[in-house]
């Protein structure tokens, strides 16, 4: 048993699929957990912090432009790096970019400023979430399939010790510019690791057919009950996430916690157990199959 979740997990594929989660999850983190205490920490109005919600709508509606990423190539960049990889050298260096941007712009006295770039941020980074689900999907077998999203969450979440966590220990040493600088550097080094080190194929085929395909299959295979449980499930499955996840830090901050006692408690301990909850789900995953592990 063990040697087989050794295999399952411990191999070249997984491995790189383990870089590209990481780089998933900085992005979100930074965006949703510690933008949220700084812009609180600045004693931006409460009311305001609010309204940075808004900056997950790309994650909401990245279906509109994945058909796009899937069926364009990028000139030049994908006879050299294949489709997938040459699109994420152009999300992951945008997102380095306006990292950088988000950092420097003073929501003290530039609000609207910080707003765009927050929003720019988790466009790109929306944008390859597109990406890297792709490109798991595409390396992997169907038995490997349960413990490549095992290991993506696991680089989410560990992504989000380095943008959560992380950043807010730095808050000790650095000023936020700074930190942001860092977590730009960060993605980076990922992106030089997943295109440049780790080689892998790129089986990719273009096809108009992505378009349509997909979404004529999930209407007519599925009866109109089933398409509405899948729905409410999605809802109900994110609404916690959206409702308590994005005011929960702004909210540590107003009744008094330091930066790093919100690390400890929200971003380690937290992140710890989410993270034995991707194992042992992922290996559920290949047992039992998808539905009786989720139950």
């Amino acid at each position: 048993m063990y040697e087989n979740i050794f295999k399952l997990y411990c191999n070249k594929k997984q491995f790189l699929i383990f870089l590209m989660g990481i780089s998933s999850g900085i992005p979100l983190y930074l965006i949703l957990s510690t933008l949220f205490i700084w812009l609180a920490r600045e004693n931006i109005d409460i009311s305001t912090i609010g309204l940075f919600a808004l900056t997950q709508i790309p994650w909401s509606l990245k279906f509109l432009w994945a058909p796009f990423i899937d069926n364009y190539k990028i000139p030049f960049l994908s006879n050299i790096l294949g489709q997938r990889k040459s699109w994420l050298l152009l999300t992951q260096l945008n997102l380095s970019i306006f990292i950088i941007f988000l950092g420097y712009s003073n929501p003290a006295d530039n609000l609207m400023i910080t707003a765009i770039f927050a929003l720019l941020v988790s466009f790109f980074s929306a944008s390859q979430d597109i990406i890297v689900d792709a490109y798991r999907i595409e390396i992997l077998n169907d038995n490997s399939q349960g413990a490549g999203a095992a290991m993506t969450q696991f680089g989410y979440r560990i992504g989000g010790l380095i943008a959560g966590a992380g950043s807010l220990y730095l808050t000790i040493h650095l000023s936020w510019e700074k930190i942001f600088l860092v977590v730009a550097i960060i993605i980076l080094f990922l992106m030089i690791l997943i295109i440049f080190v780790i080689p892998s194929k790129n089986n990719h085929v273009t096809s108009t057919k992505n378009l349509i395909t997909p979404f004529k299959e999930f209407i007519f295979r599925n009866s109109f009950f089933k398409i509405l449980l899948i729905f409410l499930f999605i809802f109900f499955f994110k609404f916690g996430d959206v409702i308590a996840g994005v005011m929960a830090n702004p909210f540590y901050v107003k009744i008094g916690f330091t930066n790093v006692e919100i690390a400890n408690a929200s971003k380690v301990f937290g992140v710890i157990m989410t993270i034995i909850g991707v194992f042992v789900g992922g290996y559920f995953v290949k047992v039992g199959g998808i539905l009786k592990a989720l139950l």
